[in-house]
């Protein structure tokens, strides 16, 4: 078994804004669950940030609302698609900081910010 984590809000209940600290506790369950082997870090999100301004918040709110219209949308997707805590270019080093704060030692830590999807993918394609 193997799972992703993602900077999403669904990973907690609506309508509750979810946290690095929410994203921690996925990481720290899928890590008890699947082992250190199997896990990784998705963010589904601009490297550097979404940019909320009005505009882009009517823009979201309208996808959300076209998606919702197609039948593609996700259960409770009724926020902006972000963690408003990693919403810029730091959120990789604030979740590593907090696993590692909590026992997680670096190569763990390596491990799911991308070692576990190299090796993965390494797997299936082969190396280069």
């Amino acid at each position: 078994m193997s799972v992703g984590i993602y900077f999403m809000p669904y990973l907690v209940a609506s309508p509750t804004v979810p946290t690095a600290g929410h994203v921690v506790a996925h990481l720290v369950h899928a890590l008890d669950v699947a082992g250190t082997d199997h896990v990784g870090i998705g963010t589904d999100g601009a490297i550097a940030g979404f940019t909320i301004s009005d505009e882009a918040r009517k823009a979201m709110e309208a996808d959300m609302a076209e998606r919702k219209r197609t039948g593609i949308a996700a259960p409770e997707e009724d926020r902006l698609p972000l963690v408003p805590e990693l919403n810029n270019v730091e959120h990789m080093r604030i979740v590593e900081s907090r696993l590692q704060k909590i026992g997680y030692p670096a190569a763990v830590v390596d491990k799911g910010a991308g070692g576990n999807f190299h090796r993965v993918l390494g797997d299936i394609w082969g190396s280069a």
